[in-house]
């Protein structure tokens, strides 16, 4: 093969190069814009780039567990809060924290009061009762979502920002109702 072969073949190489380099930058940009002009496609695009990520109910207090700790929210689970006056064998009241402890766990049950005194006196009633049901300490941010109601009261907050609030006695079971139906 001589110089000029040589140079030719050369050329024609470097030609083809530049073709191969053409045509894969053309597909690469087809790929990446096929579909922006389809409002659709781009949000299942983006819908699958981005999965949902599970949601923590904030509350607007803290919520302290008769061990001393500060009750942590597990993610994608509501929280009921549950504010009662204690009072010893009121068949009502037992009929309420009866229910509360039979609330299956996707639902983190938190009944409440606020001051040491009042815990521990709704903490021997629960007890009497002969059910695991612990009754924690609400800060007084937290006890302002109940003032000016009714007692008992319950509050339902879920991931989804959803609140349901219901009152007197029976209020847990009418609460999960009308959480359930959306009414």
């Amino acid at each position: 093969m001589g110089i000029l072969e040589y140079n030719q073949a050369c050329q024609w190489k470097d030609e083809d190069m530049k073709i191969s380099v053409l045509l894969t930058i053309a597909f690469i940009v087809t790929i990446t814009f096929s579909g922006c002009d389809s409002e659709e496609s781009n949000t299942s695009h983006a819908e699958y780039i981005e999965p949902s990520v599970p949601v923590t109910v904030v509350l607007p207090g803290y919520v302290i567990e008769p061990a001393g700790d500060t009750v942590s929210v597990p993610r994608s689970t509501s929280v009921m809060l549950y504010y009662w006056l204690p009072l010893e064998k009121y068949e009502a009241m037992e009929e309420d924290l009866l229910f509360l402890a039979s609330v299956d766990s996707t639902i983190l049950v938190l009944p409440v009061q606020p001051d040491q005194e009042s815990r521990n006196h709704a903490q021997r009633i629960v007890n009497s009762l002969e059910i695991s049901l612990p009754v924690c300490l609400a800060d007084s941010t937290l006890m302002e979502v109940f003032e000016g109601t009714v007692l008992p009261m319950a509050v339902l907050y879920t991931p989804e920002g959803d609140l349901f609030t219901a009152e007197g006695f029976g209020a847990p079971l009418r609460l999960l109702e009308q959480h359930q139906t959306g009414i």
